[in-house]
């Protein structure tokens, strides 16, 4: 950006007057030069063979370096806990992850009127503080928004989805994708999800529901499938390799989760008889229209050769006229 100078008022008495005039400007042609811009060329032709070299023996190095360290760290794996129901504990395993905070924080007062230590006292039960224990720390977890999430992430899943052989009659198809759209979308991001619908959906409807599983976003998180526990390693070394590993993992098994969901709409897409249908009926019309074209070209060339014929017709009527005239 060029710097703007603000001169301060001319001083008293000083006058204007032009010493000199302003020099004429001379044309230059510069040509790019300097280990900068040769570098620049070797990077963008890819011509620098010694850097190639160097690149391929950094890759090796840390492919060699990233092995050693699974040899040195890799016997520290995590130990799993197991996995508590706390929608259970809580009465709500009709709702699971459906359930508002709502729903939580009143079925957690529910549970901890019923079962607090004071309350068993008085009613003479000997239920101890296990319950009670439990009720808390399914409370602690679910009404904190980023433990719900990790949580909610490693209840038991059924991440497969339906075959095409399955379709036996269209009614299937309803049925049994909408069934299965629905359970993933436990995973959106967005709250308002469209539904698959039946035969009667409008096709623009339907367009849209592809369009929005195509874009499809998940919170779905696997930090609990971590190999690796940060807070076991022994140096900064180690930590950070644990992180790597853990986030290598926690990348492909993402990948691995939008691969499957577009797989899910892709076939779903490719059997949805009201896509089917739409397709026949674009084709049908496309043929139509293209016939139409053809019909049209072929009249038009047909009334320009009549039209021709009608011409050269009148002309040599006129030359047979003009020469009976001449005679």
């Amino acid at each position: 950006m060029a710097e703007v100078i603000c001169l301060g008022p001319s001083p008293i008495g000083f006058k204007d007057e032009v010493f000199s005039s302003i020099a004429p400007t001379i044309e230059k042609s510069l040509e790019e030069a300097g280990e900068s811009y040769q570098q620049f060329l070797e990077l963008y032709h890819g011509v620098n063979k010694k850097n190639t070299q160097t690149k391929e023996k950094q890759i090796e190095e840390e492919v060699k370096e990233d092995a050693e360290e699974d040899e040195k760290y890799g016997h520290k794996k995590k130990i799993f806990q197991a996995f508590e129901d706390y929608y259970g504990i809580l009465g709500l395993q009709n709702k699971r992850w459906m359930a508002t905070q709502d729903d939580i924080k009143k079925a957690y007062r529910k549970m901890v009127l019923e079962h607090h230590p004071d309350k068993n006292a008085q009613r003479g039960e000997v239920e101890g503080d296990a319950m009670f224990k439990s009720i808390q720390k399914a409370w602690e977890t679910l009404c904190d928004p980023l433990k719900r999430k990790i949580y909610d992430s490693q209840e038991p899943f059924d991440d497969s989805i339906p075959s095409a052989d399955s379709i036996k009659v269209d009614e299937d198809f309803y049925s049994i994708f909408g069934e299965a759209f629905k359970r993933f979308s436990k995973w959106s991001e967005k709250k308002q999800i469209p539904q698959l619908g039946d035969k009667n959906t409008p096709i623009d409807t339907v367009l849209d529901f592809y369009s929005f599983w195509r874009s499809f976003k998940s919170w779905r998180l696997y930090d609990f499938l971590d190999e690796y526990d940060t807070k076991e390693a022994e140096s900064r070394e180690e930590r950070r390799w644990m992180e790597r590993k853990n986030l290598k993992s926690r990348k492909k098994r993402k990948a691995d989760e939008l691969s499957r969901i577009q797989k899910l709409v892709e076939l779903a897409f490719s059997v949805d008889p009201r896509v089917i249908k739409h397709k026949e009926e674009e084709k049908a019309e496309k043929e139509r229209k293209q016939k139409e074209r053809e019909e049209a070209a072929k009249k038009k060339k047909e009334e320009e050769a009549r039209r021709a014929a009608e011409a050269q017709k009148k002309k040599e009527e006129d030359e047979r006229k003009r020469a009976e005239e001449v005679s």
